[in-house]
């Protein structure tokens, strides 16, 4: 009679099974990212970004308002011009943002702001 060189034990698949189902569900994802930090995650309200979106490509549409005083036009084509600088080179928008000073109404303005802070990563003063 032939031996053999390692029996295996009548039990040993029954533990292996065991096993692999309490396991974890480890190899479940490629391995290579890891799960993130909790709490960390990006909250973007999507009307808001996309309406900024839309103002920053030049694509938005919106109504005449009233006009504004020669004032508010310089110190909202500052601000504009401020944010102009802030975007990286290559995704300044044609026309420049100072483009729309004086047309642009608060709701969009602020979307825009939202916009920029969010997808070029910069923080803007209060104005």
């Amino acid at each position: 009679m032939i031996a053999r060189p390692c029996p295996i034990p009548p039990a040993l698949p029954l533990v292996l099974l065991v096993l692999l189902l309490a396991a974890p569900p480890v190899g479940r994802a490629s391995g290579s990212y890891g799960a993130g930090l909790p709490g960390l995650a990006l909250r973007i309200d999507p009307t808001q970004y996309e309406l900024g979106k839309n103002v920053f490509l030049g694509r938005a549409k919106w109504e005449a308002g009233p006009p504004m005083d020669a004032a508010k036009v310089e110190a909202q084509r500052a601000v504009l011009r401020a944010w102009q600088a802030a975007v990286p080179e290559k995704a300044r928008p044609e026309p420049a943002l100072d483009h729309w000073a004086g047309q642009l109404p608060a709701t969009h303005q602020a979307a825009l702001r939202y916009y920029l802070e969010n997808r070029f990563r910069q923080k803007f003063e209060n104005k």
